[in-house]
């Protein structure tokens, strides 16, 4: 089988008609992945700049800033038992009922932090030990969200 057999030939099309230009501008690319819903990986990415024509070393730094640019206004908060157990049950209860205006609220299975939680990761930064009160002057801080 083929590896560009798990890419629609509608997505195939359109990153060969933009090839000689995505080396400008690959997070164009990537909104194009985005588009077709298409799962980003380091696998993937090597098949799509390869389709495009352009560096994986140029698509995977473009990929990282892409994630910081989709992860602006969104606190992620871990729900694992880990973290819940150390405090952020709090936090869930507030948050469940209290989601601030321009702010996604995104529960995540866990974040990798749990010697450190409760955990939250805001604008790509992994934050431990933070309580609701913390969790609260972040985003206070950050957003000037009240």
């Amino acid at each position: 089988m083929v590896v560009s057999d798990h890419i629609s030939q509608e997505l195939q099309d359109g990153i060969k008609a933009g090839q000689g230009q995505w080396h400008k501008n690959p997070h164009s690319l990537l909104d194009l992945l985005q588009k077709h819903a298409f799962e980003m990986n380091l696998d993937s990415l090597r098949l799509i700049a390869n389709i495009a024509q352009i560096s994986p070393i140029q698509i995977w730094a473009a990929y990282e800033d892409w994630l910081k640019r989709q992860d602006q206004e969104v606190l992620k908060i871990c729900d694992n038992l880990t973290c819940l157990a150390k405090g952020a049950v709090e936090t869930r209860k507030f948050f469940k009922k209290n989601c601030p205006k321009g702010l996604e609220i995104q529960w995540i299975q866990c974040l990798g932090g749990c010697a450190s939680g409760p955990c939250v990761q805001y604008r790509g930064k992994l934050l431990t030990q933070m309580s609701l009160k913390k969790v609260q002057e972040l985003i206070q801080e950050e957003t000037q969200i009240p």
